[in-house]
Order: structure tokens, then sequence, then C-alpha cells
């Protein structure tokens, strides 16, 4: 069974980091995950009420705020999994979403990175993201895919390769 290192970072945001912490105790097998939660120091420390409502939350608070790039990368340093999630703490998971994740990467092991289809949360009809176009290589740019689009199962079983 592979172990993924679920991390997410929280600044100044108790309450939603509170119910991504429920969200995950809810929706994935606790011997399926490590959880991983930075403090990107927040004006006031809430490590007692995150460990609380997360047993065996691995909590690291940062003395200095390290951005979020920075205060993921300080979980990765600490994570043990076979797999890492790194997730912003305003996500709400699904149940099997972990397990999900995995088989799609043991199916495709040419697989280096994979994302989700997002939904808004206040109207789950709704797409937030389903991806990125290829990088145009003269531009630079790309585009979201599915941005603001009805979400009719359309992007299911389906991969956007972005390089």
């Amino acid at each position: 069974m592979a172990l993924t290192s679920i991390i997410t970072v929280n600044y100044n945001q108790p309450g939603v980091t509170l119910d991504i912490l429920n969200s995950i105790k809810q929706n994935c097998a606790a011997d399926e995950i490590e959880v991983i939660m930075i403090d990107n120091a927040s004006e006031v420390d809430h490590e007692i009420r995150f460990k609380a409502s997360y047993p065996g939350l691995k909590y690291i608070r940062s003395e200095i705020n390290l951005g979020f790039a920075g205060g993921n990368n300080l979980g990765i340093q600490q994570a043990t999994g076979d797999y890492i999630l790194m997730i912003n703490n305003d996500t709400e998971l699904i149940p099997g979403f972990i397990a999900q994740l995995i088989a799609e990467m043991h199916a495709h092991p040419e697989i280096g990175i994979l994302s989700p289809l997002i939904l808004y949360h206040d109207d789950p009809d709704i797409i937030q993201y389903s991806g990125y176009t290829p990088i145009n290589l003269i531009t630079a740019r790309n585009k979201t895919i599915g941005l603001g689009d009805l979400h009719k199962n359309q992007y299911a079983n389906t991969s956007h390769e972005t390089a």
C-alpha cells in the first residue's frame, strides 16, 4: 500500500484549515496518508486546535512567511510518503480521492505530476480548473481548460499534457 503525504499551508485562516482537516479525516483512509500542515507565521498559533481536529497531524510552524511555494517545500522536506499531494487549505476532498489519484499514477507510470478537476465550492456545477493547454513556445503562455464551464463530466477520463 502506498503512503501519500498530504501537505497544506495555513496563513491566518484557521477556519478553512480546520475544514480541510475535517474533510481529510472524513474522506481519506488514515493508514494511507500522513498529513503535514505548515503554518506560515500566522499571527495566532492554532497548533492545539489543529492537532485536536486531526490527531497525528505533523504540524510545522515557520517563524517567517515563506509563501505558498516555500511552505510546501518545508512540508516536502518532512514528507515520508511515496506520493506527495500539495493542496490548498480551502479545498474539500471527496471520498476515494486519494485512491483515484494513486490508481491513475499506477496505470500510467509515465505521469510525473497529476492534478484533479476542481469545482467551485459555492457552485459545484461550475468548473474552476480542468488543466492547462500546452505552453506556447513563442509567447510562453497557456490557458486554463474548463474555467467557468458547466460541469457535465466532459473532462472525465481525459488528460491534458502541458509540456
